[in-house]
């Protein structure tokens, strides 16, 4: 495959890699405002991948593999949203005596109390990045479909 770019995707993924710097990208979401804007953010999101799933089975179908994969991308987006809203939601119900630890990446949750709330959300905040990965892999899927039907 010829790129048309003067640098390959492994030049570049590798002068990323050497010269990345700090990003602070890193969302906190202690002031209120923050938390409903992304909260709303995610909502927003449910409701396009919603309104995505019900064209795509109403207009074109699935029964062409890349309509197919972007149907179930749509979806797994859709699960992973509900999650990370309710993870998102859960967090502010547990307090920061919860946690042991200093600094941002020195804390850790305390299992002692509220067991079941802190339990589920530990482990829904473990799944929701990996569960994120699913839907990236049918977009992959779905782009790579389309690509050979256009050759």
């Amino acid at each position: 495959m010829k790129y048309k770019t003067a640098f390959s995707p492994l030049a570049i993924t590798l002068g990323v890699l050497i010269f990345a710097g700090i990003a602070h990208a890193t969302q906190q979401h202690g002031e209120p405002t923050g938390l409903v804007v992304h909260q709303i953010a995610h909502l927003m999101f449910v409701l396009a991948m919603i309104v995505l799933m019900v064209v795509l089975k109403r207009t074109v179908g699935t029964e062409v593999a890349g309509w197919r994969y972007l149907y179930w991308a749509a979806f797994f987006f859709l699960v992973w949203n509900f999650l990370a809203w309710g993870v998102h939601g859960i967090q502010e119900f547990i307090h920061e005596t919860a946690y042991v630890g200093t600094g941002y990446w020195g804390k850790s949750l305390s299992l002692d109390t509220q067991g079941g709330l802190r339990t589920f959300f530990y482990f829904a905040k473990l799944i929701a990045p990996i569960l994120n990965v699913i839907p990236f892999y049918f977009l992959y899927r779905s782009l790579k479909s389309f690509a050979k039907i256009s050759e």
